[in-house]
């Protein structure tokens, strides 16, 4: 099966790998990608190595969160604060 997507080159020579690749390729950030020329205009990309481990952070589950919160609201830091100092009094 053969996908044509386009993506542009940005001023600082990056670009952006179609979210139907990235998936096909079980990609990562990090993920090692080599290049090479096949041809006048013509290139092609070989995944290297392994797809590297994610790192779980604070920044990596807000995008989670949102998603499963279905229109929930939070509280604000400074209720959550007030929460947490209704303990030291």
């Amino acid at each position: 099966m053969q996908t044509t997507d386009e993506t542009v080159l940005n001023h600082r020579w990056q670009l952006s790998i179609p979210a139907a690749l990235r998936n096909r390729g079980n990609l990562a950030p990090g993920q090692r990608l080599s290049w090479r020329s096949t041809g006048a205009n013509t290139f092609a990309v070989t995944i290297v190595g392994d797809t590297p481990q994610r790192e779980v952070d604070a920044h990596s589950v807000i995008g989670c969160a949102k998603r499963f919160s279905l229109g929930a609201t939070f509280a604000s830091t400074d209720e959550v604060m007030e929460l947490l100092r209704e303990g030291e009094q």
